[in-house]
């Protein structure tokens, strides 16, 4: 749910009671009904769950594949319950006295070149791109930075979109500098690409936004509040067919206070809840892992999880380890690579335990165990134990998060001694060999559940469709149609590539529909982006 609007009923609340008699009045025509009164004891509740604390997260900014130093550092991100959020951006290496598109995109999974895999801005359904003070906008539209002459955009402001919280929460996606100016949609040389991106051009540099350290800062807090709007939807749904709920709600229309009061709960009840926080499956994430001192990468490490109630599988490669023949391979509490490995503090430990290995009933819910080093690839980890990592909200959730892999081997708080203490609290693994953040992935196609709108083989030798790996100067592929759709898909390598095109369904229409190939159509004509899903 939307947290400001949840901030908003809290308020309301408070102001209706504070009327007094007015209601006790509203109180008394709900009470003969058993649905209608459980509303209201929900709503006597509301003042129990605890504020949701200060939160903060940050993100840092690189282009480690390409060993680019354009649009490094950093961009923070603060907020306290019922306030804009507080943006500071401090981004070195862009072009002098030139402005530069500041977006947040839909994941932050960093594992395709060119960041494709992070997806379109971060938006729901039916918002266009539009400038930051947009009344509707994409989410992720944070207008543009400018730089000084030597190529430094400092800056902080308020953003009243953007959340740590609910609907609009940031945490786990990705910040992108572009190489260009936002147009705000107004553009008109490519007019398309103006309304869906600003024409603002290729990502510069990128970084998945993580959890950072407040003083103030509980998790639990949050997971009372979700809780709780749990329960007030749930008996809201109930009350709100019966005719006496149409009672409560005239007799509350009689107070302005009161008044106000029912309007913000159906405007909280209206509002849609996000994918990403509901409790359906299955979800996926990805942590790109990288050398804190040589900054390259090391492997992409996958997790993902059918639905709340199974265990998180976690599968990835990784190379160019050294030292011990085993790793440790950790969860910490935090998604702050500012200070590299100093910053991410702790392991993940929401339930004040000590440290343990996988299969242990104690131990930290982050610890993940050992991992091989001798091999540039290790086999998938299922975590067995229930109730532990999770993609999903609650205690457990790890996105934003960092994941280490340690210098030495964990001793899963087996050690004695003089190595007691912090075989207790870190199982003696030593620094990080390599770490980065848990962002959310799209959840990935495969040719075995491809969409089956229609089915074409399609062919191209034009040597400027560059769309990546395999695909470049030459592809023959199968060829997903979706009528009525802006997206389409391609198979290639037993991978299915999503296709986001520009007056496909027309170009299409031509074709012949027995799976004959595709006129003249040429690819490069009708692609505007594309990325892999990847494999399932």
């Amino acid at each position: 749910m939307d947290d400001s609007a949840f901030f908003k009923l809290k308020e309301n609340y408070r102001n209706a009671t504070a009327a007094g008699q007015d209601w006790n009045v509203v109180r008394g025509t709900a009470r003969d009904d058993i649905a209608c009164n459980n509303v209201m004891v929900a709503l006597d509740r509301l003042i129990d769950v605890p504020q949701v604390p200060d939160k903060k997260a940050i993100c840092v900014l690189a282009n480690y594949r390409a060993g680019s130093k354009e649009g490094v550092g950093t961009v923070v991100f603060q907020q306290k319950e019922g306030e804009d959020v507080r943006v500071t951006v401090e981004i070195s290496g862009l072009g002098p006295d030139q402005q530069h598109a500041l977006t947040i995109n839909q994941f932050g999974d960093l594992s395709v070149g060119n960041f494709h895999s992070t997806g379109k801005h971060f938006s729901h359904v039916g918002q266009k791109h539009g400038p930051p003070e947009a009344v509707s906008r994409h989410v992720g539209d944070l207008g543009n930075i400018t730089a000084d002459p030597k190529g430094v955009a400092n800056g902080n402001w308020s953003d009243k979109v953007i959340s740590l919280y609910g609907q609009n929460n940031i945490i786990g996606r990705s910040v992108a500098v572009h190489a260009r100016k936002d147009d705000f949609g107004e553009g008109t040389q490519d007019v398309i690409r103006s309304r869906e991106s600003g024409n603002a051009g290729p990502i510069l540099s990128c970084g998945v936004i993580g959890l950072a350290f407040d003083t103030n800062m509980s998790t639990r807090s949050e997971d009372f509040q979700r809780e709780f709007l749990l329960e007030l939807t749930q008996a809201y749904r109930a009350a709100e067919t019966t005719k006496r709920w149409n009672m409560v709600v005239g007799c509350a229309s009689g107070d302005d206070k009161c008044g106000a009061l029912i309007k913000a709960l159906q405007q909280l009840m209206e509002l849609p809840v996000h994918p990403q926080q509901c409790d359906s499956g299955p979800r996926k994430a990805v942590c790109l892992l990288v050398c804190p001192k040589q900054k390259d990468t090391k492997g992409t490490i996958t997790f993902k999880q059918e639905t709340r109630d199974t265990s998180v599988t976690i599968s990835g490669n990784l190379s160019g380890l050294s030292g011990s023949t085993q790793h440790g391979f950790t969860i910490h509490e935090f998604g702050d690579l500012s200070g590299a490995y100093e910053t991410v503090r702790g392991h993940f430990n929401p339930t004040n335990q000590v440290h343990g290995g996988p299969e242990d009933t104690v131990r930290h819910i982050g610890d993940l165990g050992n991992i091989d080093g001798g091999s540039t690839n290790f086999p998938s980890i299922v975590n067995k134990t229930n109730g532990l990592i999770s993609l999903f909200d609650g205690f457990n959730n790890v996105i934003g998060r960092a994941l280490v892999v340690h210098q030495f081997r964990d001793d899963l708080g087996r050690g004695v001694g003089d190595d007691q203490s912090e075989s207790q609290r870190t199982g003696n693994a030593g620094g990080a060999i390599a770490l980065g953040v848990i962002g959310i992935a799209e959840v990935g196609a495969s040719l075995a559940n491809a969409p089956k709108g229609g089915l074409f083989d399609a062919f191209t030798a034009n040597p400027l469709f560059t769309g990546g790996a395999g695909l470049i100067g030459k592809a023959s592929t199968q060829f997903f149609f979706m009528p009525g759709q802006s997206h389409h898909y391609m198979s290639y390598g037993g991978r299915l590539v999503r296709v986001e095109c520009e007056r496909t369904e027309q170009m299409l229409q031509r074709a012949d529909k027995r799976r004959t190939p595709l006129e003249t159509v040429r690819l490069t004509t009708i692609v505007q982006t594309w990325r892999f899903f990847g494999d399932n």
